[in-house]
């Protein structure tokens, strides 16, 4: 079987040996793997999957039957993704996204790694979701129609279209990624006013479009009921209304946000409710702004992805520490065994020796085989999602 290094090494730029293909060909060859392999990873439940790079091997030769023509065809979009790339690097983003998440050449492209790819896949179905015209009935349907990508930023789509889908894959949840999502979002993410040219003035009024947008929007999903704040005279404090949004989402609004924010108020501290009704319907119900591109999306979501797994990480860590009863670092059979029934109380005896057996086989240092260490431990639960910890970043479901 084909590995992932072996292909790699395999892949020449400058071979003679390749399929010259228009960027709209290259682009369905590539979106039809990225596709499969989404629909393969989901099947599998995101255990084991096989890389990108060794599955687009397989995918193309399961459809010419030859291992020497699934090679010039892997070959010709590595080929055709570098020479785009490389003809407009500050341009052709999509096209080095690309080049990383298959991890052609990741000598010279860093290649995102396996947990990474799997949050991108994603990140990049419900992106398609608003972006093509047809609307699927299954969840891995294909389109007979696509809309035109491009190597440049993947397409764009209305931020505000997005969103409620995104929301979703969140499991419904406001508090965390999504809202994180909405908080990070600087204008360089987004597009104002497609065609329109930013000048000095309008790209301040675009800055305080974007704030508004981010403040209302995160009220809306807070769930916050606006009627328990107002007081008699059916007027609302917006520097208490700020504050409550704050504490429910546990996100922090920049001071310089918060005063863009009073400029769309005649008076920010008693505000009638009718009138915030209305700046919600029209900055977050209506057609809006604001677009982002897929290479936006998969950035923004990527770096929630690095947040999410620290924040577990330390949790974990720590809930390790609190069970290492007797404080040398390591965690031993009697130690792990009360763990996993904090975690699990319903859990066997049997399945804690499995897990337990199965997690110091991770570990790289064979000087203390029957201790578990720290990384081991994390790792162990996020594989076997322990107490419900390492369940899915986003879910398609």
């Amino acid at each position: 079987m084909q590995g992932q290094a072996h292909i790699s090494e395999m892949l020449n730029a400058e071979s003679k040996e390749i399929v010259i293909m228009p960027e709209q060909t290259l682009l369905k060859h590539v979106e039809d793997i990225l596709d499969r392999k989404l629909e393969s990873d989901e099947q599998k439940g995101g255990t084991r999957t096989q890389d990108l790079l060794t599955f687009g091997y397989y995918h193309f030769l399961n459809a010419l039957g030859l291992k020497s023509l699934s090679m010039r065809y892997l070959n010709s979009l590595y080929t055709g993704l570098r020479k785009a790339y490389l003809r407009s690097p500050s341009d052709n983003l999509y096209a080095q996204f690309l080049l990383q998440v298959f991890g052609f050449s990741p000598e010279e492209f860093q290649s995102l790694r396996q947990d990474q790819i799997g949050v991108a896949l994603k990140a990049r179905y419900l992106f398609n979701l608003v972006q093509r015209p047809v609307k699927p009935r299954g969840l891995f349907e294909r389109e007979v129609q696509r809309p035109k990508v491009s190597l440049s930023d993947g397409g764009t789509v209305r931020l505000n279209s997005l969103l409620p889908i995104l929301h979703k894959a969140c499991r419904g949840q406001a508090k965390g990624v999504f809202a994180n999502f909405i908080a990070g979002l600087t204008l360089a993410d987004l597009v104002y006013s497609p065609g329109a040219v930013v000048v000095q003035e309008a790209h301040l009024q675009a800055q305080r479009h974007l704030v508004a947008f981010k403040i209302l929007t995160l009220l809306t999903y807070s769930k916050i009921d606006l009627d328990m704040l107002a007081v008699k005279s059916r007027e609302i404090q917006m520097d208490v209304v700020v504050m409550r949004l704050e504490e429910t989402l546990d996100v922090k609004l920049q001071p310089s946000e918060l005063a863009l924010f009073k400029k769309d108020f005649q008076s920010f501290y008693l505000v009638p409710l009718a009138t915030l009704r209305d700046k919600i319907s029209h900055h977050v119900q209506g057609r809006g702004f604001f677009e982002i591109s897929m290479v936006s999306l998969l950035r923004r979501v990527l770096l929630e992805w690095e947040r999410f797994q620290t924040q577990l990480r330390k949790r974990l860590l720590k809930t390790f520490i609190d069970f290492d009863a007797n404080g040398d670092g390591v965690l031993v059979l009697d130690e792990f065994r009360e763990l996993m029934r904090s975690l699990e109380p319903a859990v066997t005896n049997e399945r804690i020796v499995i897990v337990f057996n199965e997690a110091l086989e991770m570990s790289d240092d064979d000087s203390d085989p029957d201790r578990m260490s720290p990384q081991c431990f994390v790792e162990a639960v996020i594989r076997y999602r322990l107490g419900g910890h390492g369940t899915d970043f986003l879910d398609l479901s």
